[in-house]
């Protein structure tokens, strides 16, 4: 199992308190960007912010297209960017390394590169009750420790909600949106590092 680990915010210093009106989110896919949507817009609060996305259609084409995408966003008129990539089974240091050098030329200079370890799924493990109240569950996962440090979380998180439903419910990504509108935000601040980094940086801004 991996140790759980620290992230580092990346440009949060330099673009603290910056106002921000509409959010582009480059994700995997649209059950990515949905989970991230949901969570931000959790995040700031009741705020009328406007999202634009593009969903990649897999990991692949974030690490060779984010740039081009990123021009399309900042024409789309958004003044924010968040880039969400799983880190699967790469090294975390070294794929934030090459996203940020994709981006270095970004017209949106104020966005963060979030990483979840391993999948956004470990997020999820992080609070069961929220899960088994999402999903209608007859119990709720018991997950201890750190979920990061489980490997493949999203086949964990299927296996975990087949079981606490006795196989009447199955998993499918697009119940991550559900769980997003549930699961505890200070929860997953304490428990997964990555979110906690996420939270500080799209917290530092200031909405309109």
């Amino acid at each position: 199992m991996k140790q759980a680990i620290s992230v580092s915010i990346g440009k949060k210093a330099t673009f603290s308190m910056s106002r921000v009106s509409r959010i582009g989110v480059i994700a995997e896919d649209t059950t990515d960007y949905h989970a991230i949507r949901i969570l931000t817009q959790r995040i700031i609060g009741a705020h009328q912010i406007g999202f634009r996305s593009k969903n990649a259609n897999g990991c692949t084409k974030i690490r060779s297209k984010s740039a081009t995408w990123a021009i399309d966003l900042k024409r789309r008129g958004c003044d924010m960017l968040l880039i969400v990539h799983d880190q699967d089974d790469r090294n975390y240091d070294d794929l934030k390394a090459e996203l940020n050098t994709k981006l270095k030329s970004s017209p949106i200079p104020n966005y963060y590169v979030c990483i979840p370890v391993e999948e956004i799924e470990a997020w999820f493990l992080a609070d069961g009750a929220a899960v088994k109240k999402a999903l209608g569950l007859k119990r709720a996962p018991k997950i201890k420790g750190f979920p990061e440090t489980i490997k493949s979380p999203k086949e964990f998180l299927h296996s975990q909600i087949a079981h606490c439903s006795d196989n009447e419910i199955y998993f499918s990504p697009a119940q991550n949106q559900l769980i997003a509108e549930h699961v505890n935000i200070d929860t997953l601040i304490s428990r997964c590092p990555s979110f906690r980094d996420f939270h500080t940086f799209v917290s530092s801004h200031d909405y309109r």
